[in-house]
């Protein structure tokens, strides 16, 4: 399998635009003191403009080991092996094997024959009201796999 390349970046939030739009109730609880606790509005706007004194533009959202003080995350370097790993092929199996039962062959005369219908493909027994959302199940499930497996061709 051929390996990706490519990097991830950490999302960033702009001083400025947060200074100017945000308002008392959406600052308040954002932001987090030297000890992990909430900064009042006050506390917070300050800090800001601390940092927007210090030339910074942006500020990360969570830890980023390679940020610039302007421009955001400088990315960082993603490896990834081409196709679909083992994890994936193996769940697919299970879903593939776990198709539900159609109930193509069915008795309705459990009971008192009005209520009551048994598969005889798979031996379910269910209330024969539900005879057409049981198959719908089927349809809707076969519809999904159909999805998944051409949506998976793709990734190969």
């Amino acid at each position: 399998m051929a390996k990706k390349e490519g990097k991830s970046y950490h999302m960033c939030m702009n001083i400025k635009g947060a200074i100017l739009n945000w308002n008392e109730e959406e600052m308040r609880g954002i932001f987090e003191d030297d000890d992990g606790l909430p900064m009042s509005n006050r506390a917070a706007k300050s800090h800001l403009l601390d940092l927007l004194s210090d030339g910074h533009k942006v500020i990360p959202i969570g830890k980023c080991d390679n940020f610039d003080k302007i421009n955001g995350c400088q990315g960082h370097p993603v490896t990834e092996e081409g196709g679909l790993s083992e994890e994936i092929k193996a769940a697919f199996s299970v879903l593939d094997w776990h198709e539900p039962c159609g109930h193509e062959t069915v008795t309705e005369n459990l009971g008192n024959g009005k209520i009551w219908a048994k598969c005889e493909d798979c031996d379910l027994s269910f209330k024969q009201e539900a005879l057409a959302a049981v198959r719908q199940q089927r349809i809707d499930f076969c519809a999904a796999m159909d999805t998944i497996k051409k949506a998976l061709k793709e990734v190969k």
